[in-house]
């Protein structure tokens, strides 16, 4: 009964106010990180998510998770090497089991590879030539699952195609289109020259996210995203299916 309270309180407070009634956060941080963020599915309080900064305020150390019902569902513990890059991260379950580290390389501070060991065990290799990124190569084991390789406009870092291989073998293209500053188009086609899909994303002026669509083949939406910033920062990200009905929203409350 206890808990039930808890939730039913916690539910009703959460619904009923603006980011600047949310409760306050925990820790310390610099001004504009983000201290929470509150999950909503199909409108009902879901969970949040508490984040934890070293003593400076401005290097993440850990996130914490806690379900609607107030229990704490998990941790992310991120480690960095003495020139701050991250190297390691830590995920731990409710139980306080480690169950995956992923192990990040770097070379001339590019990302050349990340690991996975654990629950999940699968590795990502990156490769560059003349500090562009140029192939993506993913592995379980050993083995090559598959590759992108990925072609640039002319004398730009502008990413114009990627090509996607499964076992050697052309999967699939997609093609970056952009209309002018504000839209991006990627429309993915198989090897065969047919259309499987595309997705539009749309920046304001500054450059920032404001929407992101996927549509299917036949360019119906399958799922919207919209962003919403206040004072150039990310505060609530919603998610909504193809008749426009929200299933998910993401809250970010900041310090």
């Amino acid at each position: 009964m206890p808990n039930f309270l808890l939730y039913f309180s916690l539910s009703i407070l959460l619904l009923g106010c603006s980011i600047d009634d949310l409760p306050s956060c925990v820790g310390s941080g610099d001004e504009g990180l983000i201290c929470k963020d509150y999950q909503y599915i199909d409108g009902i309080y879901n969970g949040l998510n508490n984040y934890y900064y070293d003593e400076s305020g401005s290097v993440l150390l850990s996130k914490v998770t806690q379900s609607k019902s107030g229990k704490e569902d998990g941790s992310i513990f991120y480690n960095y090497n003495s020139v701050n890059e991250l190297v390691s991260i830590e995920y731990i379950n409710y139980l306080g089991d480690v169950v995956r580290v992923k192990t990040i390389k770097y070379n001339d501070g590019h990302v050349v590879q990340e690991e996975n060991s654990g629950d999940i065990n699968d590795k990502i290799i990156y490769q560059y030539s003349s500090g562009l990124l140029q192939n993506i190569i993913y592995m379980e084991g050993n083995i090559i699952k598959s590759k992108d390789s990925l072609e640039y406009v002319a004398n730009t870092s502008d990413l114009h195609k990627t090509f996607k291989y499964y076992g050697g073998i052309l999967s699939s293209i997609t093609y970056n289109v952009w209309f002018g500053n504000s839209i991006l188009k990627q429309t993915v086609y198989d090897n065969g020259g047919n259309k499987k899909g595309s997705v539009v994303r749309r920046y304001s002026p500054n450059k920032l996210l404001t929407e992101k669509v996927d549509y299917n083949v036949e360019n119906k939406v399958i799922v919207r995203e919209v962003y919403k910033y206040m004072a150039g920062y990310l505060v609530e990200i919603i998610k909504e299916e193809e008749g426009g009905e929200i299933f998910e929203k993401i809250v970010y409350q900041r310090f």
